[in-house]
Formats: C-alpha cells, structure tokens, sequence
C-alpha cells in the first residue's frame, strides 16, 4: 500500500445509466468516510438520458440519494488525465481501451431492465470492487 495526492479515478460505461454512476456514487461516500484526497468521476460513451430507475431506487436502499444525476459523455482527454480508468463491462469500441493510463475491467452485467434485486446485487458487487480498488492504493 502507498499513498497518494490528490488521486483521479473515473468509472466508464457506454451509458453511464447504470453501473458507473453506481461505482462513482459508493466511492464517493468511501472516500468521505475515510476522508481520502481522491477526486470521482464518471462518463459513458454514450450517455443516455436518464439514470435507470432501479439504479436509483438501488441507491437509496444504499442510503444515497443519487435521482438529481444524469448521465455524461466522458472524452479520452479527459480520462487521459485520470490516474486509473475502470471501465464497467462494455466492450468492443464502445469503452475506452487503448489509453495510457492504467485501466481495470470489471465484467459486471448491465442493470438496464432488471429488477430491484438483481440491481442491489449488482450494487453490492460494485461496492466490494470499490473498496478494494481504493484499499489498494490508500
């Protein structure tokens, strides 16, 4: 384990609907509970109009309230500038693959369509991915 300055991570997916917004919010709460200099992004490739449903009723369940979000395109100069990329199980030419910066996969199903269960667990994935992400850099 190091430490670091002022760390960058951005979460990505193609419609930054689901899962990335998911990732960007719990670590954002990791981050305030452990008072961490790391700055949060998120994006997709191409963002759709709107947040899921189930992602946001999820959330709350989660005890964060992230209905006021809405999905952004996110460019590779901006994540050119990030110290690491996850990207959220998209692939092909849809996710950003060849950049210089460090990037992780996680292969996690999409939540569009699915039910509130199967989008808490998908949640809960994310949340255990998301701390050890951060646990092995802080």
């Amino acid at each position: 384990m190091f430490l670091l300055s002022c760390f960058s991570v951005a979460f990505v997916c193609v419609e930054n609907a689901g899962r990335s917004q998911m990732a960007r919010a719990i670590a954002e709460e990791i981050v305030r509970e452990r008072d961490l200099d790391v700055d949060v992004y998120c994006g997709g490739t191409q963002p759709s109009d709107k947040l899921h449903v189930n992602v946001v009723r999820a959330m709350a369940e989660f005890g964060v309230d992230v209905s006021g979000r809405r999905p952004r395109k996110i460019g590779f100069e901006e994540l050119e500038s990030m110290d690491i990329v996850v990207s959220m199980g998209c692939s092909g030419s849809a996710c950003p693959s060849s950049l210089a910066v460090e990037t992780r996969e996680w292969d996690l199903e999409d939540p569009a369509g699915k039910g509130i269960e199967e989008v808490c667990k998908i949640r809960d994935e994310i949340e255990n991915l998301v701390r050890d992400l951060l646990e092995s850099f802080f």
